[in-house]
């Protein structure tokens, strides 16, 4: 894709909506309104022609895109994120954000900070040493800029964002800013009693200035994973589009990509570490499709019966390393030890379970006859099924 995918939401046509809006099933269910309140899906539809990708929060359009924080404070966002959203949805692999994302703005990680592993260090040994000097981060010309534009007009805080928000960064950081910014804005998002109410919001305008590069990438699954994670941030917090609206074109993306599906000759198409991330950006997606689908009572994205993609593997992202062989397949390993992913896969497990009880309960499906009830239905079919078998 050569422009923003999410573009296309802001040139449709979209109709206002003046009656009550559809809940599905669960029409009358106080949760699902509670929903659709936060996701904006009202008359905030007509705002989505003029501003698709701002938020619906009163004054955001006062709000100033945030200054790009420390690194101590950057590592401890990123810490919140991996161990409270990448362990329940593990877009991002580890190891593989840290070398392309992370030391490209701030330099090397500190290894004292862990992220969400207790049992496997971090291993950016696979990468070889960090080839950029600090001089050469973002981070550090960006300091340097500042701190010569604040002598020069002296100011508070204020000052220093609107300087800040004047500094045109150079192209090879657009996409690492973007994803940061994003991390952050999550992070923030988890703990946001901790934080002052707007500073999620200033960490999503920062990355939305980046979001073209995402798209414009040669990698369609860097798109996918950034789609993704702007769906995790409109689930978290209100924001137009809705999460509805972000999750169908994650979804579409999917299927142009075939990730629903590992098919006949996938298997050697790929490489074991792209083999591994695709399964995980389509489980993410199966997630949170299922999550907001049973929530709001909408029908899901991508039915089982067309989904024949294994799980992605249970082993930690340190013993999941870029390049491997083509001839492996981390779904098949078993290191024995404790991982951060067994979380994730605990959720899209319980969200097929989740969707066997919306058919059966609340669309009316039949059960099978040969079950005496739901409960030993839905524990055979999980057991059975070849969908995400490790």
């Amino acid at each position: 894709m050569t422009a923003s995918v999410l573009t296309t939401t802001e040139n449709s046509h979209v109709e206002p909506v003046t009656g009550q809006p559809y809940l599905g099933a669960s029409l009358g269910v106080s949760f699902a309104k509670l929903m659709m309140t936060a996701v904006k899906m009202n008359h905030s539809l007509l705002t989505m022609r003029q501003e698709p990708l701002n938020s619906t929060i009163d004054g955001a359009s006062n709000i100033r895109p945030a200054v790009l924080p420390p690194k101590s404070t950057a590592q401890e966002f990123i810490r919140i994120y991996f161990a409270q959203s990448n362990a329940q949805l593990p877009v991002l692999h580890r190891e593989s954000f840290l070398k392309w994302v992370f030391e490209p703005v701030y330099g090397p990680w500190d290894m004292r900070v862990p992220l969400a592993s207790k049992y496997t260090a971090i291993n950016m040994d696979t990468y070889g040493p960090s080839p950029m000097a600090e001089e050469a981060t973002w981070f550090y010309q960006y300091k340097q800029i500042m701190a010569e534009r604040l002598a020069a007009v002296g100011g508070d805080n204020d000052v220093a964002a609107e300087l800040s928000e004047q500094i045109e960064v150079p192209e090879q950081f657009h996409r690492p800013m973007f994803f940061l910014n994003i991390v952050f804005a999550i992070a923030s998002s988890v703990y946001h009693l901790q934080y002052l109410a707007t500073i999620s919001e200033q960490f999503k305008k920062a990355a939305l200035k980046y979001v073209d590069s995402t798209y414009q990438t040669s990698d369609p699954l860097e798109q996918l994973e950034a789609v993704l994670l702007l769906s995790v941030y409109s689930i978290m917090r209100p924001s137009v589009p809705g999460v509805w609206y972000v999750l169908g074109t994650a979804l579409r993306i999917c299927v142009d990509l075939g990730l629903h599906s590992d098919g006949v000759g996938k298997s050697n198409k790929f490489d074991a570490f792209t083999k591994d991330r695709r399964r995980r950006l389509f489980w993410c997606l199966y997630s949170l499709d299922r999550q907001i689908c049973f929530y709001l009572g909408r029908p899901i994205g991508i039915p089982d019966e067309s989904i024949t993609t294994r799980f992605p593997s249970e082993l930690d992202d340190a013993l999941i390393i870029e390049g491997e062989a083509k001839d492996i397949d981390y779904s098949d390993e078993a290191s024995g030890m404790p991982s951060y992913k067994s979380i994730s896969l605990c959720f899209f497990r319980i969200r097929k379970i989740q969707l066997e009880v919306q058919r059966i309960l609340y669309e009316n499906g039949e059960l099978p006859r040969k079950f005496d009830n739901l409960g030993h239905g839905v524990a055979t079919s999980i057991k059975s099924s070849n969908i995400g078998a490790t």
